[in-house]
């Protein structure tokens, strides 16, 4: 293989191994969402969906340049010896199996706070319904009562 034809392979090797990290890394913020939740603790989801975000948008970056690697360098790559072929299927492999973990975790993430959600809303229909109530009761300042008898 030429220095040419080395460069799709190489990159392409290099944003496999940043996709398993990163999906590695998306997989254990979901994990600890999905451990917080399920401790009832109060949580600072903000900070695990950031970076849950973060990952998602990296990852989408390196789809892309793979994409482009795959369109521009598809006849070198497809010409990559058998051991750099098992380099990439173990990748491939990896990559899938991670996806498999975070699958059902993530879909029962989104169980809990859809739940979460509903019980929230549930609570300030409640509380907003309690405030009516109450204003009902209130005094009604401004009114000056008026009097048929009274002269004036």
């Amino acid at each position: 293989m030429n220095a040419k034809a080395a460069d799709p392979v190489k990159y392409t090797f290099l944003f496999l191994e940043q996709k398993v990290a990163l999906m590695t890394q998306y997989l254990s913020f979901t994990k600890n969402m999905k451990d917080s939740f399920l401790r009832e603790k109060e949580v600072k989801l903000e900070g695990l969906l950031a970076k849950r975000q973060d990952c998602i948008d990296k990852i989408e970056k390196i789809d892309l340049s793979l994409k482009k690697i795959g369109s521009l360098g598809a006849e070198e790559i497809s010409r990559i010896s058998r051991e750099l072929k098992g380099k990439l299927n173990g990748y491939l492999r990896q990559i899938k199996g991670l996806v498999e973990q975070i699958a059902p975790i993530d879909a029962e993430v989104m169980v809990m706070v859809q739940e979460e959600s509903r019980v929230t809303k549930d609570e300030l229909i409640r509380m907003k319904t309690v405030k009516q109530a109450a204003k009902g009761y209130g005094s009604k300042e401004g009114c000056i009562p008026r009097y048929i008898d009274a002269r004036g």
